[in-house]
């Protein structure tokens, strides 16, 4: 549910700031781990601090300490591949609170800490054959514009993993086994514990690197911006479904022909061809308001089309004609948070 958090707790001021830089720095020092440099250590890395960086902005009154955590690793020594799951928040609020002991943090509840940055992670079981077919269609799905830009087209290419890079949210599919190989290959100094253990998971990550408190609030969706609000299993729901919606859509796969015949409307079917012609939801669509002198009124037709295919249950992204109809994964992840028995009794050595 939980891959990575940035949390934040602001400090009384700077005394209380500094005599727990100077603590740290100890304990660091003590066990021989990295030191404090710069107000920054990695020396907790191994038991899930990856960074812990002491802030201050003296003009504002900023004081403030910041910590990556990797929540799975802190609570199962040496479990750099399972998310969070809820059946482990108990456990991680308890080891939270013994390791900030020990490294002298002032405050060892986590539930209170503010919330910087959440990667919020599923992992389905899947062939790998499959994870590639799937990575593949979603490449042809409603990509906004503004997420395809330079920095996700770096990786567009691939056949094993589909990174959009947005101004403050990532949104990420992944073949699990297949990237950490590829990343260990381009690292051979650096190695993953327990690589065999990824084959056949499936990633959707959705990584809030800016946290919006007010839009959020807005919505109903949190009351605080506090550690305890976001490790919600129906916050991380729902996040994870807003982006998979937005850009997948919740319909099954079927063929070019099967779609077409399905399909009433002239014009629908003129979105059909397009999207196949161009190879994208997204390329068909700036092609047709291109062609259009309304530009706003093509947009809303092409949206309205859109909706009309896919309340048919049917995905405006198709298969060849050869191809068996494919099932949506969503509702694999839908499965992930409904099942009661995989979300409540999973242990931290899974």
């Amino acid at each position: 549910m939980i891959d990575t958090m940035m949390i934040y707790y602001r400090c009384s001021g700077a005394a209380e700031l500094f005599s727990t830089l100077g603590r740290v720095s100890r304990y660091m020092r003590e066990h021989n781990l990295n030191p404090v440099h710069n107000n920054a250590t990695y020396g907790g890395a191994g038991f899930g601090f990856e960074e812990i960086n002491f802030k201050y902005r003296r003009e504002y009154g900023y004081y403030a300490i910041h910590i990556k955590l990797r929540p799975k690793l802190l609570i199962c020594k040496n479990n750099y591949i399972n998310t969070l799951y809820p059946s482990d928040i108990a456990a991680l609020s308890k080891e939270f609170a013994k390791k900030a002991e020990k490294i002298g943090l002032p405050n060892t509840d986590i539930m209170t800490y503010g919330v910087e940055r959440i990667d919020y992670a599923i992992d389905i079981n899947m062939e790998s054959k499959k994870i590639q077919q799937y990575i593949a269609l979603f490449k042809q799905g409603g990509i906004p514009k503004k997420l395809m830009n330079e920095h996700t087209m770096r990786y567009f290419n691939s056949d094993t993993n589909m990174y959009l890079v947005g101004d403050g949210y990532n949104i990420n599919f992944y073949d699990r086994y297949r990237t950490l190989v590829e990343k260990q290959a381009n690292k051979p100094r650096k190695k993953y514990a327990c690589v065999e253990r990824t084959k056949g998971k499936f990633r959707f990550e959705v990584q809030l690197k800016k946290i919006d408190t007010n839009k959020l609030k807005k919505r109903g969706l949190i009351r605080e911006n506090t550690v305890r609000e976001f490790l919600s299993p129906a916050l991380a729901r729902q996040i994870i479904l807003q982006h998979y919606d937005m850009i997948i859509g919740k319909e099954d796969y079927v063929s070019y022909n099967e779609a077409i015949n399905q399909i009433k409307s002239r014009s629908a079917k003129d979105i059909l061809r397009r999207i196949r012609a161009c190879g994208s939801i997204y390329a068909a669509k700036e092609q047709f308001v291109y062609e259009a002198e309304d530009k706003r009124k093509a947009c809303k037709q092409f949206s309205e089309k859109l909706n009309y295919i896919r309340a048919k249950n049917i995905n405006p992204v198709t298969l060849n004609a050869c191809d068996d109809k494919l099932i949506n994964p969503r509702n694999l992840i839908c499965d992930y948070f409904d099942d009661r028995r995989t979300i409540m009794t999973r242990r931290c050595n899974t």
